[in-house]
């Protein structure tokens, strides 16, 4: 496993044991009744004041694919004025607010099999397609790289735009129907 991929794994696991205070979208976004889709990423700000940017990007440098990768935000206050299209969705994230990370899974497809893998990548024709957050109240939300055009219509995966599922059965069922992004 490549250091920039165990790099990213460690990254998405400071979330774990952290408790979410607050939810920003940025960019322009969609709600669905079963996902949402937000163009440039969300900022999550946990309760000891953290604030993380979960967004899509090639930083495998892969050339054609977008994945879900994350960033810490060390000075929130100061920058989230820079910051342009940011919408408070919090109100849309009550079951999870004040419940705290039991675990994070970051998930690696295979490019070439397309393949799910769950937990650390297994060669280098894959790329973080994405993760899921577990809380303790039982409730879990993944965020995918994947844009859903409607039911009738395979998802196109590896897209840059996340689309985060509050349910692990429709999370399933478009990352199976979709095609990479090319």
């Amino acid at each position: 496993m490549s250091k920039v991929k165990t790099d990213l794994e460690i990254a998405f696991l400071a979330l774990k044991h952290t408790t979410i205070k607050k939810v920003w979208y940025k960019g322009v976004f969609s709600i669905n009744t079963t996902y949402h889709a937000i163009q440039e990423g969300i900022f999550i700000q946990c309760t000891d004041g953290e604030v993380f940017h979960i967004y899509t990007a090639d930083e495998l440098k892969l050339g054609f694919l977008q994945g879900v990768y994350i960033k810490r935000i060390r000075y929130w206050e100061r920058e989230k004025k820079y910051f342009k299209k940011i919408y408070d969705a919090s109100l849309h994230w009550q079951p999870y607010l004040g419940e705290e990370i039991t675990s994070v899974f970051l998930n690696w497809k295979l490019i070439y099999k397309s393949k799910l893998t769950l937990g650390n990548p297994k060669s280098n024709t894959d790329y973080p397609h994405d993760v899921e957050l577990h809380f303790r109240n039982e409730k879990d939300v993944s965020m995918a790289a994947i844009k859903i055009i409607d039911k009738d219509t395979d998802p196109i995966l590896g897209f840059p735009q996340l689309t985060l599922f509050f349910d692990k059965k429709e999370r399933d069922k478009w990352c199976d129907m979709g095609k990479f992004y090319q």
